[in-house]
């Protein structure tokens, strides 16, 4: 299966049938043993064989849904302050236009940003501090595109990426940092200099995306029961 643009008919376009990069002589049966002939290499694992990044692509993210999330949460909160400040912004920021991705990755969120929706004028930027995976980014997703030039993506520090910064990128409608990205910040004064930096870096009615509370119980309704101590005054007898 060719990803690109063009190929709308998987939940995630960006993702190939074949998680495992096996080729026609490395098949492996579940369960089955190779006997190894001496002197012969080692065969691969499936692990080894595996593209991580394809992987962690298809275990944690949905950019499809994540994009429609932020769209459809964006024009309802602009709708809502702009209606109550001025309703002659409403045709200015009733739609988020730019996207910058912190800790990007594999930069799927800004390619689907931008492929979401190709005549709306979207740009989106990615910045992560591993420059193999922003390698990867570039030859693996964001080549896919009709337009590279829609999507810039920076290998430094989230902090030295911004306006009159390190790596100088625009101000943008939407930041997002998913996966629980904040969670990189131990100390508070670092958790700090991010959220302000990201402040400085949105533009009037811009968002900051994050997400700090998940597991797959989260997303299910259930019901805590606990025993409230009784109030009792001192002395008093039940």
């Amino acid at each position: 299966m060719v990803v690109g643009d063009k190929t709308a008919s998987n939940k995630n376009v960006w993702l190939k049938d074949a998680s495992l990069g096996l080729g026609a002589n490395d098949s492996i049966e579940p369960g089955s043993r190779r006997k190894q002939k001496k002197g012969s290499a080692r065969p691969k694992t499936m692990a080894e064989l595996a593209d991580k990044h394809q992987l962690y692509m298809q275990a944690v993210q949905n950019p499809r849904k994540e994009v429609k999330n932020i769209d459809v949460i964006y024009r309802t909160l602009s709708s809502r302050l702009l209606h109550s400040i001025d309703r002659t912004l409403m045709h200015k920021y009733r739609h988020a236009v730019t996207l910058r991705e912190d800790f990007c990755g594999t930069a799927i969120l800004c390619a689907e940003w931008v492929r979401s929706s190709p005549l709306s004028g979207r740009r989106a930027y990615g910045v992560d501090i591993d420059p193999s995976v922003i390698g990867y980014a570039n030859s693996h997703i964001i080549s896919n595109l009709n337009d590279e030039s829609l999507v810039q993506l920076v290998c430094g520090d989230v902090l030295e990426a911004g306006c009159h910064s390190k790596y100088e990128l625009p101000p943008v409608d939407i930041i997002a940092a998913f996966n629980f990205a904040l969670c990189y910040f131990h100390k508070r004064r670092d958790l700090i200099s991010y959220l302000k930096h990201c402040y400085k870096n949105l533009n009037d009615f811009g968002l900051l995306f994050c997400d700090i509370f998940g597991g797959t119980e989260s997303i299910q309704s259930q019901v805590s029961r606990r025993r409230q101590p009784s109030r009792r005054k001192r002395g008093q007898r039940e």
